[in-house]
């Protein structure tokens, strides 16, 4: 859903730049997102706190990927949207 309402966001904005700038502030918001996440995990395991979800290292990899993949997809129709309504006026 953040996604979707980020896409809404960055085709209503004017500035391309700004577009630009919000863009690379997601991707790393993401990275960081899941960089704590697995810090957390391995802290936890380090204390000797187990959270029994199997592979949490690779279902946390397996997450991200997917995570970025679907940001790569959003920036891509972030761009096509802005390039058609900006031919449409």
């Amino acid at each position: 859903m953040a996604s979707f309402y980020f896409r809404i966001k960055m085709i209503r904005l004017k500035s391309p730049w700004l577009v630009f700038l919000f863009v690379i502030l997601y991707f790393y918001a993401t990275y960081l997102y899941f960089d704590i996440l697995n810090e957390t995990h391995q802290t936890l395991r380090d204390h000797h706190i187990y959270i029994d979800f199997g592979h949490a290292s690779l279902l946390l990899v397996i997450a991200f990927l997917i995570c970025m993949i679907t940001g790569v997809i959003t920036t891509i129709s972030i761009i096509t949207a802005r390039a058609n309504k900006k031919i449409s006026n």
